[in-house]
Order: C-alpha cells, then sequence, then structure tokens
C-alpha cells in the first residue's frame, strides 16, 4: 500500500514551482505527474493504483516517472509499520524542490558537492578530537607478568584445578530474522510489487535470512527501496518468464548486493543490451 502525501507552501491557488519543471535530467512524464500531485490539497491522499488509473500510460510507466522523481530527491518514501513492527504500507512526501536527505528538509538551493565536502570536513576535525595523541616521550613500560601459580601436580597442598568456563550462548535470532516477522514483512512487499508469496522460513531458508540481516541490518529498508522499482522483466513479463523471489535475495550474497544496487531496475540491462544489438526485451 502506497500513499501520497503532498508537502508544499500553502497557497489557494495553482501556483507551481517551476524547479522541477527545469529539471533537464527528468521526463516529461515525471516532470507531468510531479505538477499534477504538487497542485494537490496538502492533505490531498492517493494510492498508486488511482495514481496509475487517471491517466493512460500505464503501470510501468507511472512506476518509472515516480522512480525518476524519487531518485531527483522530489519524492521521498517513509515505510508505515504497525505497533508490532511489521510493515502496514508506504507513505511518499512530495516536494516542490529535491529533498535533501541528509538534513531531513527540502533543499535550500546549496549545491550537493558543497554540502559534502562540508560534512566530510566536520567529520574529520570530530575524529582528529576524539583520537587521543601518542605519546611523544616514549611509550610507558609495561607491568611485568603475574606470576604462574603452582598447579597441584607440583604441588599437593596447591588448590585443584577449576573447571573449565562453560562456553557462551549463542546470540538470539534478532527480531528482523525471525520467521513470522520475515513472513509478514515479505507477503506486504509481496502484494505491492506482484512477487511470489511466503508460507514459512525455515531451516536452510532461516539460516540464509540470519546471514544476510546479521551482515547488513538495513536488509529490509534495501528490500522496500528496491523492489517496488523492479522492472517487468524481473518479475515474471520476460521471454524466460523468471521472477525473482525471496530464495534467490537470502541465498546469495552476490544476489543480494546487486539487488541492493539497483542492478534490476532495467539501466545496467538495456546498456549492455544496446552494446550488443539486441533489446532488453529480446534478451529477457
Amino acid at each position: 500500500m502506497s500513499i501520497f502525501r503532498i508537502k508544499k507552501h500553502e497557497n489557494p491557488y495553482v501556483i507551481l514551482d517551476k524547479t522541477c519543471l527545469e529539471e533537464d535530467a527528468l521526463s516529461w512524464r515525471a516532470k507531468g505527474i510531479h505538477a499534477y500531485l504538487i497542485s494537490k490539497p496538502d492533505d490531498w491522499q492517493v494510492r498508486l493504483a488511482q495514481l496509475i488509473a487517471a491517466g493512460k500510460d500505464g503501470r510501468e510507466a507511472v512506476r518509472s516517472a515516480i522512480k525518476e522523481l524519487s531518485e531527483a530527491g522530489y519524492l521521498h518514501r517513509v515505510a508505515m509499520r504497525q505497533p508490532d513492527g511489521t510493515l502496514q504500507g508506504q507513505e511518499w512526501s512530495v516536494y516542490e524542490s529535491p529533498f535533501d536527505r541528509t538534513t531531513g528538509n527540502p533543499s535550500d538551493g546549496e549545491d550537493d558537492a558543497t554540502k559534502a565536502r562540508a560534512k566530510a570536513k566536520k567529520d574529520k576535525e570530530a575524529t582528529e578530537n576524539s583520537t587521543p595523541k601518542p605519546l611523544s616521550l616514549g611509550t610507558k613500560p609495561q607491568p611485568p607478568n603475574p606470576p604462574v601459580p603452582p598447579t597441584h601436580e607440583d604441588r599437593p597442598d596447591a588448590p585443584p584445578p577449576q573447571p573449565p568456563a562453560p562456553a557462551m550462548e549463542s546470540q538470539p535470532t534478532p527480531a528482523t530474522a525471525q520467521p513470522a516477522y520475515a513472513v509478514a514483512h515479505w507477503n506486504a512487499l509481496a502484494d505491492e510489487c506482484g512477487l511470489p508469496k511466503l508460507r514459512n522460513v525455515a531451516g536452510s531458508r532461516h539460516k540464509h535470512l540470519k546471514a544476510r540481516v546479521a551482515s547488513d541490518e538495513q536488509f529490509w529498508n534495501v528490500l522496500e527501496l528496491q523492489l517496488p522499482l523492479l522492472e517487468g522483466w524481473a518479475k515474471g513479463e520476460g521471454q524466460r518468464k523468471w521472477t525473482i523471489d525471496f530464495d534467490w535475495i537470502v541465498a546469495s550474497e552476490t544476489n543480494y548486493c546487486k539487488l541492493a544496487e539497483g542492478k534490476f531496475s532495467g539501466k545496467v540491462q538495456a546498456k549492455a543490451s544496446e552494446s550488443k544489438g539486441i533489446s532488453a526485451t529480446e534478451r529477457f
């Protein structure tokens, strides 16, 4: 479930900030959808399905435009969760000017590269101030090793050897890797993105899930960001009828990394296909 919530200045008239309209990197389709959304009242809400039905471009065209606006910073998505932490849906905020993810506010016009350099300089100074300086007069001598206590064999009156300390218990499974959480979370995404659902998470599937969550605590956030942007060929609409599913993602770190890097948005595949003289549709 996706909800678009409008974030713009209060004005009784349809007055548009022309920042988005002058973005050469955006398609006319993306500019038109942005103008349509930003012209609505601040408390106006619409679901993605309703937005698709409002025009004749079709689902994939609208999703492609939404992806353009998101990458350019005009849309910002926040996951909505139930009290128990399971995914309930997502809410998109629409901005008149690009959203600054570092401050959580619309851009103030300052160049992104300038902001990045200022932030890097500030982080470097904080690190240098927090790092203890080495002693200039040599290192402090270490105390001698403590004497080894006599063993029971060396001296009959020595205390008997102590039993070995019990092994530390294994770390509990994180909440985001629990089977019930994974099934509910994945099935909510599968409903939205048209992917195969799960019945259970057990055995090797659970083992692979715990490995992915342990290697990247942002695992579910990555899925929430990338899965709604999948191209049709990754959801069974190509000639091979191949579909990304839960097992394909968690079973291989390489597959997960490709998904996290946006390799299934169509851009990489289209570039590779053009270099060989074939279309993405023919390839997949």
